[in-house]
């Protein structure tokens, strides 16, 4: 059940526009229904083919997960599909910057204990972290963001180095850039790269912010989905009732028994 309790998964709601529009049903059923019975023709009302309670409520419920999902759902999953639309959209790191401040991620919180890490340690250079003997020394509370912050930043960094520079040595997964005097240099062919990992990173750990919101939202979009599917199978179950198939039966001759 986790792939559809995330931002992704009520994206497919939020982000279309039929059901971003149903609040115009709040304004319009109410609207009818009023003028109608000022006229004296509640019996029109009543021979209106489906539920408009439940055309409504759907509307309602509908709406509320709408805002909800405007309000919560974090910015890089409102404004992307994929890193394919964040290229398509020629964003860049000043865009993921700006995702990620918006999740109010504390970054300088992380940073001055990472770096009184590497002090403490007489550690000069970030690849001679070791991911795992480091997270050791978080608090449990925190160990889950702060691993998520730590391969956030090793995304950023990661360089890999051209080939003139290996002297036939096999290249590890990760390297210790500061061996490499052209880090810099080949850090910034790998950009590109970089910013998709980052990418990917920051959007896996967006789309589970806010887990009562998720929650509640889902609720409302599920109940808003469930009653205009009422509606739609009332709807259809009377035409099914009815004389639908009258205009067939005036060509079709084997409708009404007649065969030659």
């Amino acid at each position: 059940m986790k792939e559809y309790f995330n931002w992704e998964f009520l994206s497919k709601f939020g982000k279309n526009k039929l059901v971003k529009r149903t609040y115009v049903f709040m304004f319009i059923v109410p609207f009818i229904i009023s003028i109608l019975t000022k006229l004296n023709l509640v019996n029109v009302i009543d021979s209106i083919p489906f539920s408009w309670h439940a055309l409504f409520y759907s509307a309602v419920f509908f709406t509320i997960g709408n805002i909800l999902y405007e309000i919560f759902s974090p910015s890089i999953v409102k404004e992307n599909y994929s890193f394919t639309d964040f290229q398509a959209a020629k964003k860049n790191w000043d865009h993921m910057n700006k995702y990620s401040d918006k999740l109010k991620l504390p970054f300088n919180e992380y940073l001055l204990y990472y770096r009184k890490y590497k002090s403490d340690r007489g550690i000069q250079h970030d690849f001679d972290v070791v991911e795992n003997d480091y997270l050791e020394t978080v608090e449990s509370n925190k160990k889950e963001l702060y691993k998520f912050l730590f391969d956030y930043y090793r995304g950023q960094k990661t360089a890999i180095p051209s080939d003139r520079y290996n002297f036939g040595q096999e290249i590890s997964a990760e390297l210790r850039y500061s061996q490499y005097r052209d880090y810099k240099d080949d850090l910034e062919k790998n950009n590109e790269s970089n910013l998709s990992i980052v990418f990917w990173k920051l959007y896996e750990y967006a789309k589970y912010r806010n887990k009562s919101a998720i929650i509640f939202s889902f609720i409302f979009y599920f109940i808003g989905l469930l009653l205009i599917s009422i509606v739609t199978a009332n709807s259809i179950l009377i035409v099914i009732k009815s004389d639908a198939f009258s205009l067939f039966k005036q060509v079709i001759p084997e409708w009404n028994g007649e065969r030659e």
